[in-house]
Formats: C-alpha cells, structure tokens, sequence
C-alpha cells in the first residue's frame, strides 16, 4: 500500500479487502495493527489510512539505527510485547526523522547542481538511510530526475535516484550506472569518473 500498490488490480484489491476484513477480525485480528489503525489511521483502515497513518513511523524505525526498538515493535506485533510500548518507539522513530531530514536537506542543497536535466547533490554516509526522503522532496520541487550521491569508496558514488517518470531501465541500459529498486524511486552505484558522462546522457535526453 506505502510503495503505490495498483488497486486497478483484481487480485491486488482482493488482498487488500480480505486483509483489512482479517486484521479487524473480533478473534483473530492482530491488537497491535488494530491499535495502529485506531491511533495513527485517521482515515481509518483503508488504504490512504495506512499510507498517511501507520506506515510512515513504521517506515521510520526501520530507518533507524535502533536495534532494540525494532526487536521491541516486532515482538509487540506477534504479541509478546506490549503493544502500547511498540507504537511509542515507532512514534519516537517518527519525530526523529521529522527532526534530521530537514537538517539533510539544507546542509545538501548548497552542493546542488541545478545547471542540468538532472539534479545532482551529496552528502555523507551516516545520513544512508535517510537521503530516500530528501531525494524525493527535491524531486517533487524541481520537477528532474534527482541523484543524492554519497561516497562508497574511493571509486565510487552510491546514493538514491528519484524520478518523475520511470527511468531505472534506461540507466541501466546506458552502461554508465547501476540502478536498483523501483522504477522511479532506487538506489544507484556509479563510477566517480562516470558521473559527468550520465549527466551528459540526461542532458540529451
């Protein structure tokens, strides 16, 4: 439901419907999903509950670093923590990245190279698991294709790629990069001395 899910789709709607029929079940529904749906879900258990209630915390302890936090809102999801306790860590995680992705944001956009069809910034390696988000921000302002590239060795640049349109293919296709995850929104590993030669084959795009 968070990455866009096709509900055009016969099956996928059929998932979904018996799904939510399942998790709000008087016996055999899961009381932590069900205290997620009743918190967080203001649109309550639909899809566009889950998508702007309960999945972006979630999303945002899988981000962190914590290791005790997930461990705790896995265990309180199978019933063997309390499930008050699992949504306050996936809470906490929430206001934390509402907190340093914001922080990312202006410490990348001075390094942004607007001059080209693609937009290009980098930041550093603690900020890994974040720079989804950042990307996805810059692209929905300035309309491009959007690279944040962060050094993996002294060779190479790996990041995150977000995009208007599809493009994953494409850039796999051109040799220049690897592209991998979504088509619009991935991970990408490149070469340092093939940078400016993609940003050349967006530009004649």
């Amino acid at each position: 439901i968070s990455d866009i899910c096709n509900m055009t789709s016969a099956e996928n709607r059929r998932y979904i419907i018996d799904g939510f029929a399942l998790i709000a079940h008087k016996f055999y529904g899961n009381p932590m999903i069900k205290l997620l749906t009743k918190k967080l879900n203001r649109r309550g258990m639909t899809q566009s509950g889950f998508s702007w209630g309960a999945i972006p915390p979630i999303n945002a302890l899988c981000r962190s670093s914590n290791q005790d936090d997930k461990l705790l809102f896995f265990n309180a999801m199978i019933g063997k923590e309390d499930i008050e306790q699992g949504l306050r860590v996936i809470k906490k995680a929430h206001r934390y990245q509402k907190d340093v992705v914001p922080k990312i944001e202006s410490d990348i956009k001075p390094t942004l190279d607007n001059g080209h069809k693609v937009l290009i910034g980098f930041t550093e390696p603690e900020y890994k698991t974040y720079i989804g988000l950042v990307a996805n921000k810059l692209c929905g302002e300035s309309g491009k294709p959007t690279l944040l590239l962060r050094e993996a060795d002294d060779n190479t640049w790996s990041g995150s790629m977000r995009s208007p349109i599809d493009i994953k293919y494409q850039i796999n296709e051109t040799g220049l990069a690897t592209v991998q995850g979504h088509n619009s929104a991935a991970g990408i590993f490149i070469a340092k001395d093939k940078l400016n030669d993609l940003i050349s084959w967006f530009d004649n795009q």
